[in-house]
């Protein structure tokens, strides 16, 4: 004990203290008497008491160190062994957190070059290597080439979920990530298109219980408008196709105005063979200023037995004289006269306007007349017949000053509530003055 030889020491100390003090008292007892001896003994009492105490005190420190040491020599028991039908502790790598947690969606995300997301899923670093993970197979490589338009969306919908963005192939930033969604069977991309040229979008999706990868390769080509409707339209790829002919989606938008991202939906899930479609979207290209795109929508209704012809014939008129197409024009002209559509009205009155910039001012006479007697009281009436009083009073090649009255007089009595009214009056009073009523 390390205790003790301190403990002795203190001991034997105040022993030979307390023997040097008797000894001093019996030496001054003839000086100081009877008295002075019993206070010395009294002295001598209360240090053998202390002494006592101080030994009492040595044995409970070693009994307290004696117990100290019996726990620290106490062999360990022995870990109990596995049972032999007991699974590893390890859990099996098809459960593996980390292969859950990349089926959790995630709403936002913005990357350049590859993906970055603000949920935990497999596209951190954090994702399972599949080397590491066993036994794996070559991957299982899928590619496919689509078209996009420069400033657009464009949507990429893979099978299964847990498939994750890893990059353009050669780091380009022309297409953006913008977001990931995550559907019950499948995983919707959508990219930002911000620059022309040929892109290839690389994904990955891992299958850890079976040791599969999977990677699918989508060939993007960015094109300018006019190349990228004459591409689609031609049926050579149809973008992404969620849902081939599911025009749902195309018809709301087109309901809420939305028409350039209705026009995108409807080549988005084209499918050849419904000639009503055919025509909705050669419409709707149409007033979006895509001529070209039209017409050739318009084409696929204009054989004899499509119940879409006549439709398909004031189409491709009506793209002709917009692109001031003379040969068109001139095809087609007496067709368009004789088809019952009440809405070939505004068209005749645009190839009125064409063949005047053309020079064509009989041809104009006729179609304005045409216009004037077959919709005498359609909203273009009006226009027509003060459009017929000024080329007579004007042109030389047609002039005619008592025509140009004539019609002019029309609008007065035909049309009272029309914007030509009082220019007709103005122009009347006029040729009153300087030809009609001349002395």
């Amino acid at each position: 004990m390390k205790a003790m030889p301190q403990i002795t020491f203190i001991v034997l100390v105040l022993f030979f203290t307390a023997g040097s003090v008797y000894s001093m008292g019996l030496s001054e007892s003839e000086i100081l008497g009877d008295v002075k001896r019993d206070a010395l003994l009294k002295d001598w009492i209360k240090t053998v008491d202390e002494m006592q105490k101080l030994e009492e005190a040595v044995k409970e420190i070693e009994k307290k160190e004696k117990t100290q040491e019996s726990v620290l020599v106490e062999p360990t028991a022995p870990a109990k062994p596995a049972a032999p039908d007991e699974p590893p502790a390890e859990e099996p790598l098809q459960e593996s957190p980390q292969v859950q947690v990349q089926d959790e969606p995630d709403n936002t995300a913005e990357i350049s070059g590859t993906q970055q997301e603000s949920t935990t899923d497999t596209d951190s670093p954090q994702a399972v290597d599949p080397v590491e993970a066993g036994s794996v197979s070559e991957p299982v490589v899928n590619e496919r080439e689509v078209f996009a338009r420069l400033d657009a969306n464009i949507d990429i919908s893979l099978q299964e979920k847990g498939w994750i963005f890893t990059g353009e192939s050669r780091g380009r930033e022309g297409i953006t990530f913008e977001n990931r969604v995550i559907r019950e069977n499948s995983t919707l991309f959508v990219f930002r298109v911000v620059d022309l040229g040929d892109y290839t979008l690389q994904f990955q999706r891992q299958n850890l219980s079976q040791g599969i990868v999977y990677i699918e390769k989508i060939h993007v080509k960015v094109l300018p408008d006019e190349e990228f409707f004459k591409a689609v339209s031609g049926g050579e790829v149809v973008i992404e196709g969620r849902g081939e002919g599911d025009y749902r989606a195309a018809g709301r938008m087109l309901k809420s105005g939305r028409n350039d991202e209705a026009l995108e939906e409807y080549l988005r899930q084209y499918v050849e063979g419904d000639p009503e479609i055919d025509n909705t979207i050669a419409d709707l290209s149409f007033s979006l200023g895509k001529n070209d795109l039209a017409e050739k929508f318009w084409e696929k209704n204009i054989s004899p037995d499509s119940p879409y012809r006549d439709l398909a014939l004031y189409g491709k008129f009506r793209v002709g004289v917009a692109t001031k197409n003379q040969r068109t024009y001139d095809l087609l002209l007496e067709e368009i006269m004789e088809l019952d559509l009440p809405e070939k009205e505004s068209a005749l009155v645009e190839a009125a306007l064409f063949q005047e910039e053309a020079g064509n001012y009989n041809e104009v006479i006729y179609l304005l007349e045409f216009v004037l007697d077959a919709y005498s009281v359609d909203i273009k009436a009006d226009f027509a017949c003060f459009k017929l009083a000024t080329l007579y009073e004007t042109v030389s090649e047609v002039k005619n000053i008592q025509k140009a009255y004539d019609y002019y007089e029309r609008i007065l009595l035909d049309y009272p509530t029309s914007i030509y009214w009082e220019p007709a009056v103005e122009r009347m009073e006029y040729l009153e003055r300087h030809f009609l009523h001349i002395r």
